[in-house]
């Protein structure tokens, strides 16, 4: 029972909590469900479909801001409001670092009032995630028929209890967890005051009729579609048993309108030991304790006797919350392929066996093939060779592919430029091409684009200079941007910048057991921390948001180019290197390579980066240029050209065992580089068909990346600033003994040099 104190005061004061709680707050946002991205793409969908206005939208009810920061991708302004002012000062403290107010403006105002506070008819959005039952229905959507422009979408959605998505734990433990959830609500209305009591009522008639409650009148609304996922579990957070009422649930469903049901037992699923299903609970009832004193022993000893099944049936509970996501939408004619019929399934016969793809009814418009032409490698070096290639048309196509459960090898690939020889499919194997996920989309105000999983660095270069902005990104144009950036992440602009597991803000996330997730500093931070440095480890990152500088076109250069020396000069141009004062807007590569048939001759070549102008450029390198080079071909270059003269580092194909080395400053030993030279001048000389090998060092400034800290993402080496890869090119694989032995051998100076003796990177 409620204490006295409590018992007299309003049920409202139950959930209010200082904004300054930011330990309540980092708890509440990550016990909340992820919203997937294929939920927003219904809703998206719907409305560009039939609406190319993408001007405002509101977030009713805003809380935290988690649906603020998803909307403030897709439109120009969003509105966030809420009845506790509180609420709103959270939110704001959250996404100021990403939005400022030109971007996301507050109301500080109930659902039913905003149409006091907004123009008429000037959004083209409203979403009202999980506040729907809180309001009064009908001025409520009132006041969202007012705001909204003509042909405006409002989508209403609401979640429900946690309920365990294994079968044997939903049978055995959900009892105890319902029992958990119902004595936790008893206290909570049992201490509340008169004021408010009705409302609980209400919100669980509204809760139990899956929002079936609300009244559409044609008069206003068209196309209404109504959307259920897994109506097996119990939508309302509490019924009878903890409110007393009678729970009696109304439909305003009428003939017209589309309903659609699905179960999807990973929709919005959280997996939870059981002390984080207590911080759920915890953050559920902030005023719990307050409600009941100390303590609730019964609670207590639930809690428990849940663990007991939970041992004997799996290592972690996995609650999955139940959703109901309801839509009123002023368009029509709407259709989403993650909803659609399953194809007939396809079998497509490898050189060895057949694959039946008996689920590729959901890749729709993906290319299925047994031909990896449409998916080259960078090596042909042990390169794998998968049975089947998937070339995705979506994101929802990663997560519908099956191999885990059909225990199928499987790898997914952007551009194919990795050189690990350990891609080991088998002759069953599946590669999943996510080359076509290539979108890239940038905010208004162009800091933050939003890209596909597999985003070309060319294209987003290109498309960052069109847009007078820039990225940090890799030398190498050909890469996958995302395959380079969360592996750690080598920029040319690391001093200024920060390392490339730096520019990423957010990420879709497909797990190994196809569960979709929305991965930030705020849902999954264990998870952010070490996909941003070990991504392949935990899953396939299907698109993200990440970083961009504004830059004008005028000023988006640099200067650079090939400087060549004499092999006599190899000793003097180490030095120069090891004493050079590497500011952060500097860069230099150190390149050994032949200058070509027929001579086939070593050549040493420097590459100076300086992002500013040739007077700058020259004056920053004047240590290097002043050693006294045979050609000289630095000057400025506009940022989309930045990468042209690595562009021969790009062509695919021909076996290339490459083997890298990272280490510091002291590596730059003019004795060890000269025994690499002599290693690489015996190399090619022994074997001319492989002329077109090299040793290409890169050292980078690396301040930003230093200063950004080690604690915040899994990749450690952040203040090793030279980057070193012995890449042997070559057709016959008759070679590759030798060429393993020819890197391995470059690899082992540089070690030494370094004062390593074994392979600490």
């Amino acid at each position: 029972m409620g204490n006295k104190s409590y018992a007299q005061r309003d049920s409202e004061d139950f959930w209010k909590v200082e904004a300054d709680d930011h330990e309540f707050w980092d708890t509440y946002v990550s016990t909340r469900p992820n919203y997937s991205p294929p939920f927003f793409e219904i809703i998206y969908r719907y409305h560009s479909a039939h609406s190319s206005s993408h001007e405002v939208a509101h977030d009713v009810g805003c809380g935290a801001g988690q649906v603020t920061a998803e909307l403030a991708l897709h439109y120009s302004h969003v509105v966030a409001s809420d009845a506790e002012a509180d609420h709103l000062t959270v939110a704001k403290r959250r996404l100021a670092s990403t939005w400022d107010e030109s971007r996301v403006s507050y109301t500080h105002a109930k659902a039913e009032d905003l149409a006091a506070h907004h123009a008429k008819a000037s959004a083209d959005l409203i979403a009202a995630a999980e506040v729907v039952v809180l309001m009064d229905r009908d001025s409520g959507l009132q006041s969202f028929a007012q705001i909204l422009k003509p042909g405006g979408t409002l989508a209403v959605w609401f979640y429900g209890r946690p309920t365990f998505s294994d079968y044997a734990l939903f049978t055995k433990a959900q009892p105890i967890l319902d029992k958990i959830m119902a004595l936790n609500w008893t206290k909570v209305i049992e201490g509340s005051g008169p004021r408010r009591a009705w409302g609980f009522k209400r919100c669980a008639d509204a809760m139990e009729s899956w929002l079936d409650y609300l009244p559409f009148s044609e008069d206003t609304w068209t196309d209404v579609q109504r959307y259920k996922w897994n109506t097996h579990g119990t939508l309302p957070f509490f019924g009878k048993e903890a409110c007393g009422y009678e729970i009696e649930p109304t439909s305003n469903v009428n003939e017209t309108e589309r309903l659609v049901t699905n179960k999807d037992p990973k929709f919005w699923m959280n997996e939870w030991d059981i002390a984080a299903l207590k911080q759920y609970f915890r953050v559920l009832f902030p005023g719990f304790r307050e409600a009941v004193g100390k303590g609730d022993q019964e609670i207590d000893a639930l809690f428990a006797s849940l663990l007991a099944p939970v041992l004997a049936l799996l290592p972690a509970v996995q609650p999955q919350h139940d959703n109901d996501q309801q839509e009123a939408l002023a368009l029509s004619n709407f259709e989403d392929p993650s909803l659609a019929h399953p194809q007939p399934a396809q079998s497509i016969r490898s050189t060895n066996h057949d694959v039946a793809l008996s689920e590729s009814g959901y890749w729709r418009g993906s290319s299925i093939t047994n031909n990896t032409a449409n998916a080259p490698r960078w090596s042909l070096y042990r390169a794998p060779t998968p049975a089947i290639v998937v070339s995705v048309a979506s994101e929802s196509d990663v997560a519908a592919t099956y191999c885990n459960r059909n225990n199928i090898s499987f790898l997914a690939q952007s551009q194919g430029n990795g050189w690990a020889d350990t891609f080991r499919l088998g002759d069953c194997g599946l590669l999943i091409n996510i080359a076509p996920l290539n979108k890239i989309k940038f905010n208004k105000e162009k800091t933050i684009a939003s890209i596909g999983g597999g985003a070309l660095v060319n294209d987003m270069i290109i498309s960052a200079y069109q847009h007078g902005t820039r990225f940090a990104n890799p030398t190498c144009t050909c890469l996958g941007f995302l395959g380079a950036m969360l592996g750690g992440g080598i920029t040319r602009s690391m001093g200024l910048d920060g390392a490339g597991v730096d520019q990423i803000l957010r990420v879709n996330l497909v797990t190994a057991s196809g569960e979709w997730l929305r991965v930030d500093p705020d849902s999954h931070p264990d998870l952010w921390y070490a996909i941003r440095g070990a991504a392949p480890n935990f899953g396939i990152v299907t698109s993200a948001q990440v970083k961009a500088y504004p830059v004008p076109q005028s000023q988006n250069i640099a200067w650079q180019g090939a400087v060549t020396f004499t092999d006599d000069k190899l000793e003097a141009v180490i030095e120069a290197i090891f004493n050079l004062n590497l500011e952060p807007t500097m860069e230099i590569d150190f390149l050994i390579a032949t200058g070509g048939p027929p001579l086939n001759k070593p050549m040493i070549t420097v590459i100076p980066f300086f992002i500013g102008n040739a007077s700058e450029g020259e004056k920053a390198f004047a240590p290097i240029l002043d050693v006294g080079p045979i050609s000289n071909e630095a000057k400025e270059v506009p940022y989309d050209h930045w990468g042209d003269f690595a562009n021969s580092f790009c062509v695919k194909g021909e076996r290339k065992p490459a083997y890298g080395a990272s280490i510091g400053r002291q590596g730059l030993d003019p004795a060890a580089w000269r025994a690499i030279y002599n290693e690489f001048r015996a190399f090619v000389a022994a074997y001319p068909q492989a002329a077109g090998s090299s040793v290409l060092a890169e050292y980078y400034a690396v301040q930003k990346a230093v200063a950004i800290g080690d604690a915040t993402s899994s990749y450690p080496f952040r203040d090793v600033p030279i980057h070193v890869v012995t890449i042997p090119v070559y057709s016959d694989s008759k070679l590759d003994a030798a060429a393993n032995a020819f890197g391995s051998r470059v690899r082992d100076l540089l070690w030494s040099a370094d004062g390593l003796n074994r392979n600490s990177t």
